[in-house]
């Protein structure tokens, strides 16, 4: 049995801007951000990690420092693997979402409503992350005890997906806001493993320190804690 524990990056500049960030690295955290993923470590203070492993993007890399400070899990011991980086948007990134929704509203609204299908001069991001992180997935099933992965709304999606089985157009259908976390729980050999959701988008009290999370976010018609 193995436990996975996905954690969004915090709030960025980008974020707060209403940009799209994809795999620019201009971004970092904002204070809230920081707040945000202290409250992430404090919250899963007690937990006994094998592994913390992250985006190596800045805002994601910040995040998983901080996390860690909670966990008692040392800085210089925490995995830095390309693979978690956030979908390459191209030429979207760093651009205001207005911006994108007003000069290009089709694939604006693919992307909202069927992001798997978006294609983008010629590429199709999304499924080219879902093909980045099979090799990353299969790493994962070969870990035993708790693995800690701090990356960005895309790869958690796509992670979410690909570990429980789920068809690849559901990425994207349970939320996962910054600083939030998402659990899962594995059963069964390495060679069949199957995952289970324990918890979706947990957004931990800034400024708690008795562990005490705010409710799961949901979208209309997903339950907050999966099937």
């Amino acid at each position: 049995m193995d436990q996975i524990i996905l954690i969004r990056h915090g709030e960025s500049t980008f974020n707060r801007a209403g940009r799209f960030q994809g795999q620019s690295d201009a971004a970092e955290l904002t204070e809230l951000g920081r707040r945000q993923a202290q409250a992430a470590g404090r919250w899963l203070a007690g937990t006994e990690v094998a592994r913390v492993v992250a985006s190596p993007l800045l805002r994601a890399a910040q995040t998983a420092a901080l996390v860690a400070d909670g966990l008692g899990y040392p800085r210089a011991a925490i995995a830095s693997d390309p693979r978690l980086m956030e979908v390459d948007l191209g030429h979207w990134a760093g651009r205001e979402r207005d911006e994108i929704e007003h000069a290009e509203p089709a694939l604006y609204r693919t992307w909202v409503e069927r992001p798997y299908d978006l294609c983008l001069a010629g590429r199709f991001p999304v499924r080219e992350l879902h093909r980045r992180l099979e090799s990353f997935c299969d790493e994962v099933h070969q870990h035993e005890g708790t693995s800690v992965i701090v990356a960005h709304r895309g790869p958690i999606a796509a992670l979410i997906v690909k570990l429980m089985r789920r068809p690849p157009r559901e990425h994207g259908r349970r939320p996962s806001d910054p600083g939030s976390v998402t659990m899962l729980q594995g059963d069964g050999p390495a060679s069949n493993r199957v995952y289970r959701l324990l918890c979706v988008n947990v957004r931990p009290r800034l400024g708690d320190t008795s562990g005490s999370p705010q409710p799961p976010g949901s979208r209309p018609g997903f339950a907050p804690q999966g099937e």
